[in-house]
């Protein structure tokens, strides 16, 4: 029995070693794609402007990239800019992290998903949630959200006719 006790506690601590063997390397899985990712997507809201882990993600990523590859998405509080500083009123704006103070030479573009909260069913075909996915879209990729669109629309059409290709073949 004193031996069955000692295998289950050696099991348990070696399973306890693999969570954390699994955990460090998650963490720096992590850390090596935040270093190599071409954009941060910055979810802004009073609680990411408080988290900790934000801030220091965020931080990381900046020290490798030019702050005009930050994309801001508003979710939830207010992003006010400031002309007269060339800075966020940053004592009306709680839903950014500190660090971002004095980042910025103009204003940025912010991505606003607040109306997002209240919406009962944001379905793919919203046309409000399609025209904000597409300005974010165009914006990750350094394209006009027109171009995007314009694509997306030939690849429904060359879907249908395929669709209707294969049922015309099928029939």
């Amino acid at each position: 029995v004193v031996d069955q006790v000692g295998q289950q506690r050696e099991a348990a601590a070696e399973r306890e070693h693999e969570a954390a063997r699994a955990l460090v390397a998650g963490k720096a899985r992590a850390e090596e794609e935040l270093a190599e990712a071409e954009r941060f997507v910055l979810l802004a809201s009073s609680e990411a402007a408080r988290s900790e882990r934000i801030a220091a993600d965020l931080g990381r990523w900046l020290e490798g990239h030019p702050i005009e590859d930050l994309v801001l998405v508003l979710t939830a509080g207010e992003i006010l800019w400031d002309p007269a500083a060339g800075d966020f009123d940053w004592a009306r704006t709680p839903c950014l992290p500190e660090g971002l103070k004095g980042k910025f030479k103009a204003r940025p573009l912010v991505v606003d998903l607040r109306w997002a909260r209240s919406e009962r069913k944001l379905l793919p075909g919203h046309t409000r949630l399609r025209d904000a996915i597409l300005g974010l879209v165009a914006r990750l990729h350094g394209r006009s959200p027109d171009g995007i669109e314009a694509d997306d629309l030939r690849r429904q059409r060359r879907e249908r006719l395929l669709g209707a290709g294969l049922l015309a073949v099928l029939v």
